[in-house]
């Protein structure tokens, strides 16, 4: 009986002091709220984070991956948790609880001046919200993409660690600045392999031959539960463009005549010009029913010019054309008048003198100009303009003439300058610049033959002969060169400024 009442003595103290305790003391955990991810492309990296829960130790995070069965995977202190790397692809479900670990209280008792210890059992918080990542590895690669004879070839590689972790990649293209759309997509095994425990990919296609420009980029995919998730990074991409054709130039002395092709779709065009590469700038812009525009105040005697075309729809730029420039040998040949009543007679010029003037007169006889024609048609293709007629037949004299030395000169001494280049196939520096003159008079240009000096100072020349054409007003250096005496160098259309070593009225020629 006394050991009853004794027990029921030390219950009722105990739920006294408990009954004295803080309501709080025993109240449950809150749960954590707002549990959400975030993902650093640049690092590959996986964030869970979630919002501060009062009066805890440390956050437990759980981990499923198919949903159901969780397993503790970590446990934090702070409000986030970073994924580990080792993950393969897949979708993961995550929760966290808050979690506080046992304790004991020690509360007064006056009545019995003495410490009574409350147990303060492990706490965990019901789950917060579940969160489901589709973990899978992010690979924007390297590409090298370039547009030949309207094909396109963009390549790229992967490497072994990439190989588990995705299934496929990507192409993405993007025109004129526009979105970035897919246009193509490969398997993650479909390419060659190669010595990175990896694959090395090439695609082929035909691409517009309308002026554009284009920006690809490849990214990996992963099909995690019937969909695919991809990350491409837009701003890493190769770009390459589809060019509108040179401008086709016509240069004059002090103009330039430029035209160029239409471009569907554009409703203006923009033309740029300047002295060099780098110092190109806006010139005019015409409306899109023009093809051609006048460049007026240059000299194109003293100056090289150079120019582009980009083609415009509503102010933006849908194509640009390589570059021309007004040196170019043909630009200038297509300034040159061709006479309609053929001349019969070439002038010799003597510039040995500090004054020029004529020396004598060559007459182009039938026979010559039967020469002529018969070469004319025995290696003149259909539809050749008088340019490439006239560029050819420079090139022929320079590789195909043999240089007269000695008793060689003395089979041709009687011969024609027509004669000796184009049939015999041998002479010097007046036969084959003055064949080369009198052929340019066949074709109907005025030309003339320059009695003149080759060197660097009238202390260091020596006696030559060359050709000059008559283009808008000035006289332009045609040299054949002889390729077996002195090299392949020659000179077509050029003003003397582009050339060394010639010497008239006893000064540098410039």
């Amino acid at each position: 009986m006394k050991r009853s009442v004794k027990f029921i003595s030390l219950l009722l103290c105990f739920v006294m002091v408990v009954t004295s305790l803080p309501l709080t003391a025993f109240a449950s955990l809150d749960t954590v709220q707002n549990l959400r991810y975030e993902y650093n492309v640049e690092w590959d990296e996986y964030k869970l984070v979630w919002d501060k829960v009062n009066n805890y130790d440390c956050y437990n995070v759980y981990m499923s991956s198919d949903g159901v069965n969780y397993s503790a995977l970590d446990t934090v202190y702070g409000e986030y948790c970073y994924l580990p790397y080792n993950f393969t692809k897949g979708v993961y479900s995550f929760y966290v609880t808050a979690y506080t670990e046992e304790w004991y209280d020690y509360l007064w008792d006056s009545e019995n001046q003495r410490y009574y210890p409350v147990y303060h059992p492990a706490q965990e918080s019901s789950p917060s919200n579940t969160v489901s990542i589709p973990i899978y590895k992010n690979v924007t690669s390297d590409c090298y993409a370039y547009i030949e004879n309207g094909k396109l070839e963009i390549h790229w590689s992967s490497y072994g660690d990439e190989v588990n972790m995705i299934d496929g990649f990507q192409i993405y293209q993007s025109k004129n600045g526009g979105e970035f759309t897919p246009i193509a997509q490969f398997p993650v095994n479909s390419g060659t392999p190669n010595n990175f425990g990896g694959y090395s990919y090439e695609y082929n296609a035909s691409i517009s031959k309308s002026p554009a420009s284009y920006k690809f980029v490849v990214a990996s995919y992963t099909v995690l539960n019937g969909v695919m998730y991809s990350s491409p990074d837009f701003s890493i991409y190769d770009e390459c463009t589809v060019y509108m054709p040179a401008p086709v130039l016509t240069t004059k002395t002090k103009s330039e005549t430029i035209k160029w092709k239409k471009v569907s779709g554009a409703d203006s065009y923009a033309i740029y010009g300047g002295t060099s590469y780098s110092k190109m700038k806006k010139l005019a812009v015409v409306g899109g029913s023009k093809t051609s525009y006048t460049v007026k105040n240059v000299d194109n005697y003293k100056k090289d010019y150079y120019y582009y075309i980009c083609a415009l729809a509503g102010g933006a730029v849908i194509g640009t054309s390589y570059s021309a420039s007004s040196g170019d040998s043909d630009a200038r040949m297509r300034a040159a008048k061709v006479s309609k009543k053929k001349k019969n007679t070439v002038t010799v010029w003597n510039t040995r003198p500090a004054k020029s003037s004529k020396a004598w007169t060559v007459t182009i006889s039938k026979k010559d100009r039967k020469i002529l024609s018969d070469f004319a048609k025995k290696h003149f293709k259909k539809g050749w303009s008088n340019a490439q007629k006239a560029q050819y037949t420079l090139n022929w004299i320079n590789k195909n003439v043999s240089y007269a030395y000695g008793s060689k000169y003395s089979k041709i001494a009687k011969c024609s300058y027509v004669e000796a280049i184009f049939k015999k196939k041998c002479g010097q520096c007046l036969q084959y610049n003055g064949a080369y003159a009198m052929f340019l008079t066949y074709l109907g240009y005025e030309a003339r033959i320059i009695q003149g000096w080759r060197g660097y100072s009238m202390k260091n020349k020596w006696s030559h002969y060359w050709c000059e054409i008559k283009i808008d007003g000035k006289w332009y250096l045609m040299e054949t060169g002889n390729y077996q005496d002195s090299g392949d160098w020659m000179y077509f259309c050029e003003p003397y400024r582009n050339t060394r070593g010639y010497l008239i009225n006893k000064k540098v020629a410039k």
